[in-house]
């Protein structure tokens, strides 16, 4: 019987599709029983973009450590052992210096070694697996930047002193005015615009007791706070 490891992977990509990281794995369990393979261990890289170089070389020392226990490297697709072609090709390589070899189970055409079309149809879809990744990203950065130009809209993160969250979820959440905390922050412009120095300035929230998330004082040092 045929010694394998399975290998899952689920992107952070906005999970790209729906297979899961147990779905993958119920379906390297469920084809290894069936095609009469003995399913040694499932390496899983969960929340792991397909193009992290640092995921690429954790694999490859697993590979390594793992040589004398499996024959073949089992996963469900291509785009799984990698979204970047130049990876995958690495990855590729990996296995054959080790003498192992690899199957997509899914995709078990592409997985013939000897044939040279084969082998650049493989290739192909590392390029379109780039290509998707690539275009995601894009996708996300325009959903980022159009939200910033709507008012009201701050994408992630703490908002400054002056402004809080208000409702829930992507769509409805917006920043607004916190009265109080403006009057401060108005004050502080005030003294900036007569050439108060920063340390007279860090003193308007402080005498105020105005303190900036988790108790914090603000200083003279360039609006940091202590």
């Amino acid at each position: 019987m045929a010694r394998a490891i399975g290998y899952v992977r689920a992107s952070t990509l906005a999970q790209r599709d729906n297979e899961t990281i147990e779905e993958q794995v119920k379906a390297l369990r469920e084809y290894s029983v069936a095609n009469g393979y003995e399913l040694a261990d499932t390496y899983r890289d969960d929340g792991v973009s397909g193009s992290d170089q640092d995921r690429v070389i954790r694999l490859g020392r697993y590979i390594q450590d793992r040589g004398a226990d499996f024959d073949v490297l089992l996963f469900t697709h291509f785009y799984r052992l990698s979204g970047d072609l130049f990876l995958q090709l690495s990855i590729d390589k990996v296995l054959h210096k080790a003498g192992k070899s690899y199957l997509a189970i899914y995709e078990e055409s592409l997985s013939e070694d000897d044939n040279p079309m084969v082998q650049a149809m493989r290739q192909m879809t590392g390029v379109f697996a780039e290509l998707k990744k690539n275009m995601i990203v894009r996708r996300l950065a325009n959903g980022r930047r159009h939200k910033t130009l709507e008012p009201g809209i701050k994408v992630s993160g703490a908002v400054p002193y002056g402004y809080k969250y208000e409702g829930k979820g992507t769509r409805d959440k917006r920043t607004v005015v916190v009265a109080e905390q403006a009057e401060v922050v108005q004050e502080m412009f005030s003294r900036a615009l007569r050439g108060n120095s920063l340390a007279k300035i860090a003193k308007v929230p402080n005498d105020r007791g105005a303190l900036n998330g988790g108790d914090i004082h603000w200083t003279g040092q360039p609006f940091t706070r202590h």
